[in-house]
C-alpha cells in the first residue's frame, strides 16, 4: 500500500466514523468539555469526594459499598465497614504524598494509588507501605488502581512483595473499567430518591466520563465493529486477501507515527508562538545542541533527526552566557520523555540561575522533577498522562480547551509562567 493509498483508506474510515457517529445517542459530558475528564488529579478529586462520608453527597453508604467492593475481592482481610477518614495528598516522611489515604472505622490504613497512565516512580508503592506501616503499626491494604487493572512496575514495588502482600491480603491491583464502573452502577442504584437527581446526573456524568478515557463508550465499541466489519468485507479473515494483517498493522503503525510526529512539531510551533505573544522577544526552535530561529529550516532539519526538539527562549544576561528557558521532546512521538526547565546551552549548567524549585502545583502538573542537574537542564521532567493525552489524543490543540485556550497557551502561562516569575523575583 503506497503512501496515496493509505490516505484513501483512511479517509474511508474517517466516513465509517462520521456516520457511526451520527447513528450515536446525542451526549454531552460537563468533565469533558471541561478538559478535566482524563486528569489524574481530578478523577482523585472526584474519588475522595465520593469516599467522604461528611461530604455534601451526604451518602455515607457510598464509602460503605467501596470497602464491601474490596472485602469481596479480599474477604476476611479488612474488618472495618464505614470509611471514618479521607485524604487527598497525604504527606509522608519521605517527601512524598499518597494520592487518596483511607482510614476505616477499626483504625485500618488504605492507601490507593491512582495512576491513569501516568508513570510509577522509583520505589514510589513502596515507601507509601512503609510509611503507613510505621503510623499505624500495621501493614496497610494498598490499592493500584489503573484504567484496565495492571500491575506497578518492579521500580516502585518490586513483584516479590507484591505477591507476598497479595498472599497476606494488602496489596490489590483494581481498574476503573471494571471495578470502579461496578461501584458507580451500585452508587447509581443508591440515588433514586427525589431530591437526588442532582447527585445522580453527576455519577451518570462521571461513569461516562470513566468509560471515555478507558475507551468504553456504546459509540466507540460501534466504531470499532464497523470498522471491523468493513475491513472483513475488504480484507477477508485469511491470509488471501489482499493485504495480510501484519501488512495492515505494519501500514498503520508507520501512518500513526508520522502523524505523531506531525503533531509534536506542530505544538512547538504554537508554542513558540504562544510565547512571542506573551511578550518575549527572542524565542528560537532547538533540534539537539543547535538552535533555529527560521521555522522551514528547523523543520527540514526535524525530518532528518526528530530527537530532542524544541523550544526555548534566550536569556542573554550582560557579561553572562547565554542560557535558555524550554521545553523539549525527546522524540516526536507518543510516550516521549519530556524536558523542561532552565537550559544552559553549550555553555554547562554553572551558568544557569542556581538551582530553584518552582511552585508545588506546577511541579505536580509537570510531573515528576528532579532538581539534580541532568546535563544541560537544572530541571527534567516527564509529563503525566493527560498531557500526552491532550496532545496525542486532540491533536493539533484543536479540541482540547481550558481558561487559558490552547493546549500551547496553556503550557506557556501555567508552566513556564511560574518559572520566568520565579527567576523574576530570584527565590
Amino acid at each position: 500500500m503506497n503512501t496515496a493509498e493509505l490516505l484513501a483508506e483512511a479517509e474511508h474510515i474517517l466516513d465509517i466514523i462520521r456516520e457511526t457517529r451520527k447513528q450515536a445517542e446525542p451526549r454531552m459530558n460537563v468533565l469533558d468539555l471541561a478538559g478535566v475528564s482524563h486528569l489524574e488529579l481530578k478523577n482523585s478529586d472526584i474519588l475522595a469526594f465520593l469516599l467522604d462520608s461528611r461530604a455534601l453527597h451526604k451518602c455515607p453508604q457510598f464509602g460503605e459499598l467501596f470497602l464491601e467492593l474490596i472485602k469481596g475481592i479480599l474477604p476476611n482481610y479488612i474488618q472495618g465497614s464505614l470509611i471514618r477518614y479521607v485524604r487527598r495528598e497525604q504527606p509522608t516522611n519521605t517527601g512524598r504524598y499518597i494520592d487518596l489515604f483511607l482510614e476505616t472505622d477499626k483504625g485500618e490504613p488504605i492507601i490507593i494509588e491512582n495512576k491513569v497512565g501516568a508513570e510509577d516512580s522509583p520505589d514510589q508503592l513502596k515507601d507509601y507501605i512503609a510509611w503507613a506501616e510505621t503510623s499505624f503499626g500495621v501493614l496497610p491494604v494498598a490499592l493500584y488502581l489503573t484504567p484496565s487493572g495492571e500491575h506497578p512496575s518492579e521500580s516502585s514495588l518490586p513483584k516479590a512483595q507484591q505477591d507476598a502482600l497479595g498472599r497476606a491480603g494488602r496489596f490489590l491491583c483494581l481498574s476503573y473499567e471494571d471495578d470502579i464502573v461496578t461501584w458507580l452502577e451500585h452508587l447509581l442504584q443508591e440515588t433514586t430518591d427525589p431530591g437526588q437527581e442532582l447527585l445522580r446526573s453527576a455519577l451518570i456524568q462521571y461513569k461516562d466520563a470513566v468509560l471515555g478515557f478507558c475507551g468504553l463508550r456504546k459509540e466507540v465499541t460501534m466504531e470499532r465493529a464497523h470498522i471491523v466489519d468493513e475491513l472483513i468485507k475488504r480484507y477477508g479473515l485469511s491470509d488471501a486477501s489482499r493485504m495480510t494483517v501484519a501488512d495492515l498493522l505494519e501500514t498503520a503503525h508507520g501512518f500513526a507515527s508520522a502523524v505523531d510526529y506531525i503533531t509534536v512539531l506542530q505544538f512547538l510551533i504554537e508554542l513558540r508562538m504562544a510565547l512571542i505573544q506573551t511578550g518575549h522577544e527572542r524565542v528560537v526552535f532547538t533540534l539537539g545542541q543547535q538552535r533555529y530561529e527560521v521555522e522551514a529550516v528547523w523543520v527540514a532539519a526535524c525530518k532528518d533527526h526528530p530527537t530532542d526538539l524544541g523550544v526555548e527562549i534566550v536569556r542573554e544576561g550582560i557579561g553572562q552566557p547565554q542560557y535558555g528557558i524550554g521545553i523539549e521532546f525527546s522524540e516526536a512521538t507518543r510516550g516521549t520523555s519530556l524536558y523542561f526547565g532552565i537550559m544552559a546551552h553549550n555553555c554547562g549548567v554553572a551558568s544557569a540561575p542556581a538551582p530553584m524549585k518552582l511552585p508545588y502545583d506546577s511541579l505536580r502538573e509537570i510531573g515528576k522533577v528532579f532538581e539534580t542537574p541532568f546535563n544541560w537542564w537544572w530541571q527534567y521532567a516527564s509529563p503525566n498522562s493527560w498531557f500526552n493525552e491532550a496532545l496525542f489524543r486532540y491533536g493539533n490543540n484543536m479540541h482540547w480547551q481550558d481558561s487559558y485556550g490552547s493546549l500551547a497557551q496553556h503550557v506557556a502561562k501555567n508552566w513556564v509562567g511560574p518559572l520566568i516569575k520565579t527567576l523574576g523575583t530570584g527565590s
